[in-house]
């Protein structure tokens, strides 16, 4: 079987947290994570763009994450992604893609960075180690 993309995304939880069953009885939760890359431009003028993720987890994933995080907390996961369509309220087909929840990473804070303080006691930091990424001068990264 091909493996498809993985994505890595590091951001905070922007909605309550609550598990949710399907018509078939299986348990998920809705994280909604708020991604803030932050830079200068090419005059030298800083900026954040902030971009919102639809991630979805899945049975014991998702009772983790509902029993150890809540809004507002800092969370690295690494996410699969789907693809789905449905009809919105005027009739027309809206394709949507989100991310499925496939492993949490811990994340340490580096206290030092004013974009990341965390929200949390340093003492509760969670599962395993990413250091969040410092987006600069990314317009001169950018493929396109």
């Amino acid at each position: 079987m091909k493996e498809g993309y993985k994505f890595l995304v590091y951001g905070t939880i922007c909605n309550d947290l609550q598990i949710a069953n399907t018509s078939t009885g299986k348990k998920y939760a809705r994280v909604n994570i708020s991604v803030t890359n932050v830079g200068k431009k090419k005059d030298g003028t800083e900026y954040n763009h902030v971009e919102y993720f639809n991630c979805f987890s899945w049975e014991k994933i998702a009772e983790e994450i509902v029993t150890d995080y809540k809004k507002g907390d800092k969370i690295s996961v690494e996410c699969s992604r789907s693809v789905s369509d449905y009809v919105n309220k005027q009739g027309v087909t809206v394709k949507e893609w989100n991310l499925n929840i496939k492993k949490i990473n811990e994340v340490i804070i580096d206290n030092s960075d004013e974009v990341y303080k965390p929200k949390i006691a340093a003492s509760q930091t969670k599962k395993a180690s990413v250091t969040p990424p410092k987006v600069e001068d990314a317009e001169e990264d950018m493929p396109f």
